[in-house]
């Protein structure tokens, strides 16, 4: 549904994204309904002269699959998601990600303006996740993003944005502050936030409600070790190959889907099918055997790095009440993680998601195809702790 231009008259945007390692996402609300927003992760800076042969509009597509911004008009031009693949771009995991999150960011407001119908001037309340341990940069990110936003270019159109609120919070933040308000456990509980992420991995420990800074951190170990293990076992494998390949599965039932909030088990044939190079079956039966073994030792290489990074950060066991794990990442690690806690209780990102689909309407009759696109992506429990954050910092209620 379009919202009409009385509630956009009406109606602050108010915008909070996670600027991930896999996947920028972003929940806004604009009038009078709240939407999601996917990019690529993907970030490339091209000189000017490159400016005429990017796109100029959205053409056919979705303006978030051709965005590009300019600080300046006669500046470099910050290619972000699908345009900076064009140019074949990867992401850089020793960039920290607030270094390279105000193009992100902005490419993102651009991309919001456009499909909301914004005028040229508009205020903005922002809220930004980042992970723990570059938590310390926030100041430094509201200079940049408010300089840049005063006058910057999506494309070709200027855009001058004022920004009157923002709030930048470390990752697992959007789940603890969802406890904080729903559970009255919160403030009786010494309880755990583990964010497991692409790029790295962060601990938010908090005693009785309150966040202890000395038992809380991040580590740079993310999903893309296990990959990066992988590919030194087995020849010629992409991160991305390895990425597209793990999928949540959805089912139809009686007209209704169902959600599983499990990946494809790593075994399975279909799984290490999409990574085949062989084309005989011979040989692919091999490869598929080769391809399960290395997933089956790296996983195990990386939770023993991932383990010994946890004893030395968590307090005892007998004072932890409550694990609760987010992240794309921690479905995977699901198993290892119980094991670890051992008799602990753990909320999985489910437990939060159930409140995520009401607001976007995903429930609603019609809204079937993009449930299961979200379902497929695995967005029930990667958008869990950006919602979280959103709810709080819109004044949500359920």
């Amino acid at each position: 549904m379009t919202t009409s231009t009385a509630q956009r008259a009406t109606k602050k945007p108010i915008v909070c994204i996670d600027v991930g390692s896999s996947l920028s996402k972003v929940i806004y609300q604009a009038g009078s309904e709240i939407k999601y927003l996917l990019m690529q992760p993907e970030h490339l800076a091209l000189p000017p002269e490159s400016a005429p042969m990017l796109p100029a509009d959205s053409g056919l597509g979705f303006p978030e699959d051709n965005a590009w911004i300019r600080f300046k008009k006669d500046s470099e031009c910050h290619a972000v998601g699908r345009v900076a693949l064009d140019y074949k771009a990867f992401v850089n995991f020793k960039t920290l990600k607030s270094q390279i999150a105000t193009p992100k960011i902005l490419a993102a407001i651009g991309v919001i303006a456009e499909r909301e119908q914004l005028n040229e001037n508009f205020c903005l309340d922002l809220g930004v996740l980042l992970p723990w341990g570059e938590i310390q940069s926030r100041e430094q990110l509201e200079t940049e993003l408010k300089a840049a936003m005063r006058s910057f270019y999506f494309r070709n159109r200027r855009l001058k944005v004022t920004l009157e609120r923002f709030e930048c919070v470390p990752e697992a933040s959007g789940a603890a502050m969802w406890d904080a308000k729903y559970q009255a456990d919160f403030r009786t509980e010494n309880r755990a936030y583990l964010m497991f992420g692409h790029r790295n991995t962060s601990l938010l420990f908090f005693r009785k409600g309150t966040l202890s800074r000395k038992e809380s951190s991040t580590t740079k170990l993310g999903f893309y070790d296990l990959i990066d293990k992988m590919r030194q076992k087995v020849p010629g494998l992409e991160r991305e190959e390895v990425l597209n390949a793990l999928q949540t599965r959805f089912n139809r039932k009686y007209l209704t889907f169902v959600r599983t909030y499990e990946y494809e088990v790593p075994s399975n044939d279909f799984l290490w099918s999409r990574l085949l190079k062989s084309t005989s079956s011979e040989k692919s039966i091999a490869e598929k055997a080769l391809l399960a073994n290395a997933y089956k030792t790296s996983l195990k290489e990386y939770w023993l790095l991932l383990s010994n990074w946890l004893d030395s950060e968590l307090p005892q066991m007998n004072e932890i009440d409550a694990v609760i794990r987010c992240g794309g990442v921690s479905d995977l690690l699901a198993g290892e993680i119980k094991k670890f806690f051992c008799s602990k209780p753990i909320n999985a990102p489910d437990a939060y998601s159930s409140n995520l689909f009401r607001p976007l309407g995903l429930e609603n009759k019609g809204k079937e195809k993009e449930y299961m696109e979200f379902t497929k992506l695995n967005l029930h429990t990667r958008m869990v702790d950006a919602w979280g954050f959103f709810a709080i910092f819109s004044g949500y209620k359920k």
